[in-house]
């Protein structure tokens, strides 16, 4: 049994691997970021347009 047990890698992955993740991996999740703002931005829009819709089918002259 070792006594440094700073030597021991615990990584399961490989050093290819963890280059490949080291390097895409902003990339992930810079897209993931903008997905989920878009998903947000839409669900906005479709809020407000139903917002929109209920009022002026209710009292149209507020929105005037």
């Amino acid at each position: 049994m070792p006594e440094d047990l700073t030597m021991i890698d615990a990584s399961p992955l490989s050093p290819s691997t963890r280059a490949m993740l080291t390097k895409w991996m902003p990339v992930l999740i810079a897209i993931g970021l903008a997905w989920l703002i878009a998903r947000g931005i839409r669900k906005l829009f479709w809020t407000g347009f139903g917002l929109f819709c209920a009022f002026w089918w209710a009292a149209p002259w507020l929105l005037r």
